[in-house]
């Protein structure tokens, strides 16, 4: 097996594998977070509510944003400026979107390193959550691995970009 062949390989299992948690713990979040507000919604009707159901589910929802956000990140769904590539076609578009990745790239690393630097001190002085006990380090965990898990979605993404200046998606199939 050739090195490309590999490094591809390595690329498409990274790609399932984050692929697969992004979708199923946004999926089971998902659910989740509907059950605990519907069970919340019911126990209050009947005069029995539960002080950490609400916490809870605001957590659960944090969680889905970020992981949803690398989705958005793969599928270029992400806010973008989206009229700047149009002016432009063939290779030059291609550069142009390059360009935008690398941005986003650059400005989601700093978050994820400021994220980082939040749990780093977290873990000196933990902090619990009010209602329902549980340590703040795990909603705080949201956003710094949402957005390790958008830098590695953007490296794809520069990578589809070069390959794409390289060899134009039209010339692709005309290779093969």
């Amino acid at each position: 097996m050739h090195r490309n062949e590999e490094m591809r390989v390595l690329i498409k299992a990274i790609d399932k594998t984050i692929d697969f948690f992004e979708t199923t713990v946004c999926s089971i979040g998902f659910i989740a977070m509907c059950v605990i507000v519907f069970l919340q919604i019911i126990l209050r009707t009947i005069g029995f509510p539960l002080a950490w159901t609400e916490e809870i589910a605001r957590y659960l929802f944090v969680w889905i944003i970020y992981l949803a956000a690398s989705k958005a990140v793969k599928l270029d769904r992400h806010l973008v400026v989206g009229f700047l590539p149009l002016a432009f076609k063939g290779r030059a578009q291609q550069a142009v979107y390059l360009l935008g990745n690398i941005i986003t790239f650059v400005i989601i690393l700093i978050i994820c390193f400021n994220c980082f630097l939040v749990l780093r001190r977290m873990g000196v002085r933990p902090q619990t959550a009010p209602a329902s006990g549980i340590n703040m380090i795990i909603p705080y965990m949201a956003p710094a691995i949402g957005s390790a898990m958008m830098t590695i979605r953007c490296i794809q993404n520069c990578i589809t970009n070069v390959r794409h200046i390289i060899m134009p998606p039209s010339l692709e199939g005309a290779g093969k």
